[in-house]
């Protein structure tokens, strides 16, 4: 009997010692200091209905403010709350740090879920993790990674992760990747490295060091590629530059389109700098007027609007010309006068047949022509006059006269007694 009188006299004295230090400061409130170390813990309760579950060195001085535990945490305004970890703040009206270490919550509803050093610094910003990401736009996300900021102007942007990532502008997106930059609205960088979107609704899909300069301006990839003006496009490659309105590089190497609306498809050095002109690929092409083509091959100039080129060193200089260039390494130029038809073929050319000769021995197709038909003047036709060549006629450049072939003989047109 009398030690069970002693058991009750401890227990007594235990309970009166607990309910003691549960009540620190308020007679009408209650802060609770709850778990193993509350008995002299160093935790700390100062609001209203606050609570510290356990840990050591925590501070809730909110009302309604919650620690569940860990060490050197501040829950300091209203409803805010620390989940654990270490050296994590939650000072602002309902903001939240869930675990980690020296994160800190500081305006209202922001949360920081975990990882170290991170910020969400303005209304409603997120951070999830990751190492010393600042979310200091309204609304604003960052999901990870490390080195990320939003700025305040930045509400509604997301960095997802990667590093270094910066966004200064608002409704902005980057995916990841590294020191990739967004400072005008409604633009994004996927990924990628030391890539940058400028201007309003501009996009960069990846790849490095591209810029993405104008209004709704794209860059889906590649390095050092531009899309500068309003509506350009860069699709990938390398040092490919798009740079009026609507211009578009598809890929390749140093190509440009700078005329509007004009296209590079690919190829290497490539320029299309004519309004709505194209170069289809190659290299060292040029469609330098409004409206011209080059189909591909090499060194080919289209600079008379509405010209064409292709083939090998073609030029087509005068408007509505078309001009095309076997693969001679030489020089092969328009007439001075506009829509003219140019052929450089040393193989030959066939007419509606499967070969091509430069022998006129089998005819492939009647030709009609309903204009000058210009002969190149000479003493010394390509072929003899036999009956394989009847009908053949050259300008003869001595005689000043036209020769005609009757299967035997070079005659002259206007007196066929006469031989050439």
């Amino acid at each position: 009997m009398k030690k069970n009188i002693v058991l009750l006299s401890i227990l007594f004295l235990a309970t009166f010692y607990v309910s003691a230090d549960l009540v620190l400061s308020s007679s009408e409130d209650v802060e609770v200091i709850g778990g193993g170390i509350s008995l002299g813990g160093g935790n700390t309760v100062s609001g209203g209905n606050a609570s510290v579950s356990g840990g050591y060195g925590n501070s809730a001085s909110g009302d309604y403010a919650t620690i569940g535990g860990g060490f050197g945490n501040s829950a300091m305004q209203d409803y805010s709350s620390v989940c654990g970890g270490f050296s994590n703040s939650a000072n602002a009206y309902a903001s939240s740090v869930g675990g980690g270490a020296s994160n800190i919550a500081s305006s209202s509803y922001s949360t920081v879920s975990g990882g170290l050093s991170n910020i969400a610094g303005e209304q409603s910003a997120f951070v999830g993790g990751g190492q010393s990401n600042y979310a200091d736009g309204l609304n604003s996300v960052i999901a990870g990674g490390y080195d990320n900021y939003i700025s305040s102007v930045g509400s509604e942007s997301v960095i997802a992760g990667g590093g270094e990532n910066n966004i200064t502008s608002y409704n902005c997106f980057i995916g990841g990747g590294q020191t990739n930059r967004v400072s005008s609205h409604h633009s994004a960088v996927v990924g990628g490295e030391w890539n940058n979107a400028t201007n309003f609704h501009s996009f960069v899909g990846g790849g490095k060091y591209n810029l993405a300069d104008g209004n709704s301006a794209v860059v889906a990839g590649g390095r050092y590629n531009k899309a500068t003006a309003s509506g350009a496009t860069v699709g990938g490659g390398q040092r490919c530059y798009a740079t009026e309105a609507l211009s578009t590089v598809s890929g390749g190497e140093d190509n440009t389109a700078s005329g509007s609306r004009s296209t590079v498809s690919g190829g290497d050095t490539n320029t299309a700098s004519g309004g709505y002109s194209a170069v289809a690929g190659g290299c060292g092409n040029t469609a330098g007027g409004d409206y011209d083509f080059v189909a591909g091959g090499q060194d080919n100039t289209a600079e008379g609007s509405y010209s064409f080129a292709a083939g090998r060193q073609a030029y087509a200089a005068t408007p509505g010309s078309f001009v095309w260039a076997d693969s001679q390494d030489a020089s092969f130029a328009t007439a001075t006068t506009d829509n003219v038809f140019l052929i450089r073929a040393s193989g030959g050319v066939g007419i509606t047949g499967d070969s091509a000769s430069t022998d006129i021995a089998d005819p492939l197709a009647t030709v009609h022509i309903d204009d000058v038909l210009l002969l190149e003047p000479t003493d010394s036709p390509s072929v003899s006059c036999d009956g394989s060549h009847e009908g053949a006629m050259y300008a003869d450049d001595s005689l000043n006269k036209l020769c005609y072939c009757d299967g035997t003989s070079w005659k002259q047109i206007d007196d066929f007694t006469q031989t050439c």
